[in-house]
């Protein structure tokens, strides 16, 4: 029996209050997505990198996801105090790396097409799919929340 397509919803809403004023930035976000493959775990990610997902173009199994279908990746640092650097891949072996800290999220909508990472003078759009994502704690093991939902 297979299991049927469910609707992610996700929603970022800002507001600043600057102390005698409450300034709504009137900024929110609402995408739903129907997703037919969702990946949800926390890990401990240890002071060595470990590979939290991959993506192939067909070979789907386990921790490693079609590059096509991926719409939404939410990766969150549980700790504290300690950070965690994220090292994300393209297609090409270029990488970039984000330093996540203590108690923040990281977010991606898509992989596809998503990525430009050679040096400082391209300034073309991005033109490399994301292949894997890599995490290392900074000083002590972080638990961190990964979020992974493709579509159909």
């Amino acid at each position: 029996m297979a299991i049927a397509t469910g609707t992610l919803t996700i929603t970022i809403t800002e507001s600043l209050d600057v102390g005698t004023t409450v300034m709504d930035t009137a900024t929110s976000v609402a995408e739903t997505l129907t997703c037919n493959d969702i990946f949800k775990r926390v890990i401990t990610c240890p002071t060595s990198e470990i590979t939290l997902y991959t993506t192939h173009a067909s070979a789907v199994a386990g921790s490693q996801f079609d590059e096509d279908k991926i719409a939404y990746v939410r990766v969150t640092n549980h700790d504290a105090s300690n950070y965690v650097v994220l090292r994300l891949t393209d297609a090409e072996s270029n990488e970039f790396v984000y330093k996540l800290e203590a108690g923040k999220s990281f977010m991606l909508w898509t992989h596809k097409t998503a990525m430009s990472a050679k040096d400082t003078t391209d300034t073309g759009a991005p033109d490399a799919d994301i292949v894997s994502m890599e995490a290392q704690a900074n000083s002590a093991a972080c638990d961190l929340e990964i979020l992974i939902a493709s579509v159909s």
